[in-house]
C-alpha cells in the first residue's frame, strides 16, 4: 500500500477564501468553493471549467496539469468532454476537504491555463516542471 511521505493540514475556510480570491486573481477562469453534506459531515472541494480552443490544445492542456500532479503526488477529478474540462480538487486523506495541496494545484493549473489560451505562445511541460 502506497503511504504520502509527508501529512496534510487542514485549512480553514478563511484562508481557504483568502487564497482563492488571490488565485481567481490571475485566473483567466475561477475556481469556485463548493461544499456539501455526506453523512453529516461536511466536504468542500475547488472546481473550475474549462474551454479550450480545440482537442489538441486541450489534451496539451490536459497532459501538462497530469504531469505537474503527478509531480505534486495530488490527483484532481477531471472530466473531459471534446474541448471542455471539467477538474475538481479535493483531498481524501482530510475525508474530502479542501487542503493546501488543492490550493496549490488550483494555482498550478490556472497558469497552465493561461499560456495554453495564449495562441502566440506554445506551451511546454518544462515550463512547470522538471522532472528525474
Amino acid at each position: 500500500m502506497f503511504r504520502r511521505c509527508y501529512s496534510v493540514t487542514p485549512v480553514s475556510r478563511a484562508l481557504v477564501v483568502e487564497q482563492l480570491e488571490g488565485i481567481n486573481k490571475i485566473s483567466q477562469i475561477p475556481w469556485k468553493l463548493l461544499q456539501s453534506q455526506e453523512n453529516g459531515k461536511l466536504e468542500t472541494k475547488l472546481k473550475a471549467e474549462y474551454k479550450l480552443k480545440n482537442f489538441p490544445i486541450t489534451w496539451e492542456f490536459l497532459n501538462t496539469i497530469a504531469l505537474a500532479a503527478h509531480k505534486s503526488r495530488h490527483h484532481p477529478e477531471i472530466t473531459t468532454v471534446y474541448n471542455n474540462v471539467t477538474i475538481e480538487l479535493t483531498t481524501h486523506d482530510l475525508s474530502n476537504n479542501v487542503s493546501q495541496l488543492d490550493l496549490d494545484l488550483a494555482s498550478t493549473i490556472s497558469e497552465v491555463y493561461t499560456k495554453c489560451s495564449d495562441n502566440s505562445r506554445k506551451v511546454k511541460f518544462s515550463d512547470f516542471l522538471t522532472l528525474p
